[in-house]
């Protein structure tokens, strides 16, 4: 019989755990039970931090479901999914940006992870995952964990691809523009992401008369984390399009969505998940890249209403506009595709 979460005692002292997950995720997070979304809502998150999870028995979403605050995504755990036509489940603008430098990592569902700690009780480790619903696959979690847990050391044993880090959207070139050129000059477009988040959008280059170069910044590549920022708009009076600077502010780039539902999935004319990305904040500016979109189920799937994932678009500047985000793939799995069955 499988074992249940709790069935995990603790180890004080220095100790190794192999814990198995896969399928066995669910066992990992406390279900809130049977829950109905019928006014707006927000799942707590921490900026900028982890991968959230949340688990439900059977989640009926009646109106629209976020996050409090950027991440690096949502993953609803549920026994069925019932979506109604005024509800919606959104990572729209709710990816992550990261103040310093991350790792570039694949996001998978392990198939296993082992833990080991000289002072933190497995316990403790455990208690922590499951009251803060922390993702067990989050690499970037166990590479900066919290205080409480910073003498647990994990590794993961990746299982099915989720994100590839590989497959997300590549960056573009700074949009340059010097004097006898054209007046101005539109950014092109963002790169889709092929199994993760888009790249930003280039920003717009405008030429006035009285300048000589105008730049428009690159788009941002996309992460494993969320799309990229789109590139700022080059109007000759600033430096712009130099690497790794001039991303457009923004409200946000796209988020990941990944739902994982052990039952039934019943959406109707209407409902909506999204991880679009979001407009640039100026204009000229590139809009942002789209997170990742991903729906797996074990049971069947009766969907009429939508999914996105598009980058966010540009206004103009004096008629040129900066490039549209690039779009995430949306994804349909079973439980059978993931090897669960």
């Amino acid at each position: 019989m499988a074992r249940s979460f709790a069935d995990y005692r603790p180890q004080t002292g220095k100790w190794t755990k192999r814990l198995p997950v896969g399928s066995r995720l669910f066992d990992f997070y406390k279900s809130q039970g049977d829950v109905t979304i019928t006014n707006a809502t927000s799942i707590p998150t921490t900026q900028n931090g982890p991968i959230q999870v949340v688990r439900f028995g059977r989640l009926t979403v009646n109106a629209a479901l976020t996050v409090s605050k950027k991440c690096r995504g949502l993953m609803i755990l549920c026994d069925s999914l019932v979506g109604g036509a005024a509800g919606s489940i959104s990572m729209y603008g709710a990816g992550a940006i990261p103040d310093f430098p991350w790792p570039l990592y694949d996001v998978s569902i392990p198939d296993s992870i082992v833990l080991q700690a000289g002072k933190i009780d497995q316990q403790d480790v455990l208690s922590c995952i499951r009251k803060t619903g922390t993702f067990l696959g989050d690499p970037i979690f166990w590479q900066y964990p919290d205080a409480a847990m910073a003498d647990c050391v994990a590794t993961l044993n990746p299982g099915l691809k989720l994100i590839s880090a590989a497959g997300c959207g590549a960056a573009t070139a700074a949009n340059s523009l010097t004097a006898g050129g054209p007046a101005g000059r539109h950014g092109p477009g963002g790169n889709a992401g092929a199994n993760g988040p888009g790249s930003g959008g280039q920003g717009a280059a405008y030429l006035p008369a009285e300048v000589a170069t105008a730049t428009g910044g690159r788009g941002e590549r996309g992460y494993p984390w969320g799309g990229g920022r789109g590139g700022q708009v080059g109007n000759g009076y600033g430096v712009c399009g130099l690497p790794g600077d001039c991303y457009a502010i923004t409200y946000g780039v796209g988020g990941n969505l990944i739902i994982i539902c052990r039952g039934n999935i019943t959406l109707a004319a209407g409902f909506v998940r999204s991880t679009n990305g979001v407009n640039g904040y100026y204009a000229g500016d590139g809009g942002s890249g789209a997170g990742a979109n991903i729906c797996i189920y074990g049971g069947s799937k009766t969907d009429a209403g939508s999914a996105t994932a598009t980058g966010g678009y540009s206004t103009p500047l004096n008629g040129y506009y900066g490039g549209p985000g690039g779009a995430a793939p949306i994804t349909d799995k079973t439980f059978v595709q993931m090897g669960w069955a």
